[in-house]
């Protein structure tokens, strides 16, 4: 389990899922994988997997991309406009 976004530490978010590929090429080619994220990294040109991917978009409160706990709901000072969650520089 990780929780570091790619905006906070880039670098460890790189590093994570090229361990988590490479796990997968080796070791645990015969395992099912089930990665719940904002973001997908790539899978890195010099190694040699070929995976099946099935993406679902989540959001709170929406009927046409219904959210992983159903019974969430985003408190209203907690909820950020797409605006808000840009890193500022």
């Amino acid at each position: 389990m990780k929780n570091v976004s790619e905006r906070e530490n880039l670098e460890f978010f790189q590093a994570f899922y090229s361990m988590v590929y490479e796990l997968a090429a080796g070791e645990l080619k015969d395992t099912q994988f089930i990665i719940i994220d904002k973001e997908m990294f790539p899978v890195p040109e010099d190694l040699d997997l070929e995976l099946k991917f099935s993406s679902h978009h989540m959001a709170p409160g929406s009927r046409e991309h219904h959210p992983l706990v159903p019974y969430y709901n985003v408190p209203e000072d907690k909820k950020q406009s797409p605006e808000s969650d840009k890193d500022e520089t």
